[in-house]
């Protein structure tokens, strides 16, 4: 694991479990994938984090998605996606 790996799962873990609280859910919840580029700004390039979550995707503990209602979309969170496959994907979940 890298270190943008490594800082992109700790972001999750921080927005999900503040998610968690919220949302009053014991399992895992979906993240704005805008939320953890937010956390880990200024360290890396988009690039940088962009193949990383490309990677991620491919493992068995990661699922990136795109959000099911787009009219919802803020412009920030449109931004903040992840092209995987000719697609924005704008959430991930870790298992």
């Amino acid at each position: 694991m890298n270190l943008i790996e490594r800082a992109i799962r700790e972001a999750y873990a921080a927005e999900s479990a503040y998610r968690q609280q919220q949302l009053g859910y014991q399992d895992h919840v979906w993240v704005m994938i805008v939320s953890i580029r937010e956390d880990i700004a200024g360290r890396w390039s988009r690039a940088e984090i962009d193949e990383t979550l490309r990677s991620m995707a491919r493992g068995d503990d990661v699922v990136i998605a795109p959000e099911n209602n787009q009219k919802i979309l803020t412009p920030a969170q449109r931004y903040g996606a992840v092209i995987i496959g000719q697609q924005e994907k704008h959430m991930m979940m870790i298992y």
